[in-house]
């Protein structure tokens, strides 16, 4: 947690603070380093992503996810298995190729055709008011009809690891510091059952706190 903090510029050495930094946005964890509240905010909601506009709007890996959900979510499991393998298949050409374009399944046009407007799938996408969370919701209602283990398509971490660490921390208690204000949100829409446009990422801010408090920092044990 310390690396990812560090390297997005939102814990920093206390030496390196100025003058004109404003008091209320620093909070001092010990006497080397300090958290950046306001630095830390902008890189948890940046973590959100695009808002929701249709599914036309996703990049075919996206939509070939959202497709495979979908088959799941009524029941289609044999369709659903067939995209997700067809993706990793696909990342293997995308990659040799360097063409993310690639990166896509023939299946996923007959799943979306079938199911994109299904009932249980328009009332999860309602709930949901960007691109990563409506993926979330999606996730979370398929696996409530089988197994969607995350190695599956672990390809995603290579492509988008925000998503990827979104899609692998459900059904998990706590959430990976590279998607934890993407998970604090979609939270909060599931709680609300409703689309949330406003970031709502404080209680992940409070996580990271916590945990870098409580967390022995390596660099200063050598």
């Amino acid at each position: 947690m310390r690396d990812y903090a560090r390297r997005h510029q939102f814990l920093v050495r206390t030496a390196a603070l100025g003058e004109k930094e404003d008091p209320a946005d620093i909070e001092l964890l010990d006497n080397k380093e300090a958290l950046k509240l306001s630095r830390a905010r902008a890189i948890l909601v940046a973590q959100l992503g695009k808002p929701w506009e249709g599914v036309d709007s996703l990049k075919p890996y996206e939509r070939s996810l959202f497709a495979a959900f979908a088959a799941q979510m009524n029941h289609d499991n044999d369709l659903a298995l067939k995209i997700i393998n067809e993706l990793a298949r696909a990342y293997v050409r995308a990659k040799r190729m360097k063409k993310i374009a690639l990166l896509n399944s023939l299946h996923a046009k007959r799943a979306l055709h079938q199911y994109a407007n299904t009932k249980v799938v328009k009332r999860v996408v309602s709930r949901y008011a960007y691109k990563r969370t409506v993926l979330m919701g999606m996730k979370a209602a398929a696996s409530a009809n089988g197994v969607l283990a995350p190695n599956w398509f672990r390809w995603l971490k290579a492509v988008d690891r925000v998503t990827w660490y979104s899609l692998c921390d459900i059904g998990m208690d706590v959430a990976s510091v590279e998607a934890c204000g993407l998970r604090s949100h979609w939270l909060s829409e599931v709680v609300a059952k409703s689309a949330i446009m406003n970031p709502r990422i404080e209680s992940a801010l409070v996580g990271i706190k916590t945990a870098l408090g409580e967390m022995v920092d390596e660099e200063s044990d050598d």
